[in-house]
């Protein structure tokens, strides 16, 4: 009985520092999500470019004419799209309370057989 009010004394010291560790950990969770969920979405964008339009070489002005809605729940996105010498890359920034986050991805797209050397179309020459 007599060592009574030790636990609460320890308890007002430790549980704030487990709590604010917990609320660091789910903010930076919820940080990688943003980033992750606006990386999937330009990626979907890049692998999606019909073929029709690939061959008419009109990919530009077709990233370009994509509806972005603000995929971020927590903060906003900005995209851009742009496409040089068969490769379509997409810029994107999220701002949100922990700052900017930059995501790049990119994705080489085109008729490829016309890019190809025989021995890619016959497997090894070395078989024969």
């Amino acid at each position: 009985m007599k060592n009574k009010g030790y636990m609460t004394i320890e308890m007002s010291l430790v549980l704030p520092v487990i709590l604010i560790i917990i609320f660091l950990m789910m903010i930076g969770l919820l940080a990688a999500y943003e980033k992750e969920t606006l990386r999937a979405n330009s990626y979907a964008e890049l692998y999606s470019v019909p073929l029709g339009i690939v061959r008419k070489k009109k990919v530009g002005e077709y990233l370009n004419s994509l509806e972005r809605r603000n995929v971020c729940v927590f903060g906003e996105s900005d995209v851009t799209s742009s496409y040089t010498f068969y490769k379509a890359t997409s810029d994107g920034v999220i701002s949100d309370r922990t700052g900017q986050d930059h995501i790049k991805t990119s994705h080489e797209m085109g008729v490829r057989t016309s890019r190809l050397r025989r021995w890619q179309f016959y497997d090894s020459l070395a078989d024969d």
